[in-house]
């Protein structure tokens, strides 16, 4: 085979918005083990699902480039609800 199917640009899309939301993940403290758990493991396919179909990949690019430390919640995210359902206890009250 001559080319390497890993080098496709649906491969590295996946791959760019995986790692776009473990990034959001832990910039909102999200408790994997929290999502994992919700709904028999459902809710972490339909958050990779929405990330991976999210017309808003520069946006998140970008606040997850500025925000190290979240001083604001991204209104942008469309998994925002979710995730903040599954957030650490006490990471909220400081941002």
């Amino acid at each position: 085979m001559a080319d390497n199917e890993y080098d496709w640009p649906i491969f590295k899309r996946v791959g760019r918005r995986e790692r776009r939301t473990e990034l959001m993940m832990r910039r909102l403290g999200i408790d994997p083990l929290v999502l994992a758990r919700l709904d028999n493991g459902e809710a972490v396919v339909r958050v990779q699902r929405t990330c991976f179909e999210c017309k808003n990949g520069e946006a998140c690019r970008r606040w997850l480039e500025e925000n190290e430390q979240p001083i604001a919640q991204p209104g942008f995210c469309p998994n925002l609800e979710i995730l903040r359902s599954c957030r650490r206890a006490a990471f909220w009250e400081e941002v």
